[in-house]
């Protein structure tokens, strides 16, 4: 009975038949290879000529807005610790090459695995961009008082507000700025002394 457990216990995997297997019947060079790190296909997607933002789902800004995509339709399936997106462009589409770095459990080698997608990009101004280009507005921002200067600072470091910006006007009490989202407006602003929203 001993000699039958230890037989049980060095069992060679099935699958390469030279290694112990450690997952099941599987030693965990096998197991990593039969199994996805990650899963992502070809898609689609928008990007806006005019400011950049994209959209997968929804519309988003973004430095890089193919890698952003490419992480919103990644689906992990075991634990990426490191991934790296190339993007080239080819026939009127982008060439995506992935590499990540990670492991599937329970094996506890370190698995990296390719794959390569091919997005179809469409040129489409996004929402605040058509809104813009009408002069549509729904708030209408007014700084006021000594601090106007340093107030209008403040509402362009606001990355928020400031691209949803419609227009300025610079008058001799202070600044109106005409911005194309009041909410956005109302929550950035909100209890700043001498800046107020008018709906």
């Amino acid at each position: 009975i001993i000699l039958m457990l230890k037989l049980v216990d060095n069992m060679k995997c099935i699958k390469c038949g030279k290694r112990e297997a450690k997952i099941g019947y599987l030693c965990e060079e096998c197991y990593n290879k039969s199994h996805d790190l990650f899963k992502i296909k070809d898609f689609k997607m928008m990007i806006c000529p005019v400011c950049g933002r994209y959209n997968v789902t929804s519309w988003n800004s973004s430095d890089d807005p193919i890698k952003s995509a490419v992480m919103e339709k990644i689906k992990p399936i075991g634990k990426i610790i490191d991934i790296k997106i190339d993007a080239k462009e080819k026939s009127g589409k982008q060439v995506v090459n992935i590499t990540a770095k990670g492991f599937i459990e329970p094996s506890t080698l370190l698995k990296t695995e390719k794959k390569t997608i091919k997005i179809q990009i469409k040129k489409k101004m996004c929402p605040i961009c058509i809104k813009k280009s009408g002069n549509y507005y729904e708030a209408l921002i007014q700084i006021r008082g000594n601090k106007r200067e340093k107030l209008m600072k403040i509402i362009l470091d606001s990355e928020g507000i400031k691209k949803n910006i419609v227009r300025i006007k610079n008058l001799k009490e202070g600044y109106d700025i005409f911005v194309t989202d009041k909410h956005i407006a109302e929550k950035r602003i909100k209890n700043i002394k001498g800046i107020k929203v008018i709906k």
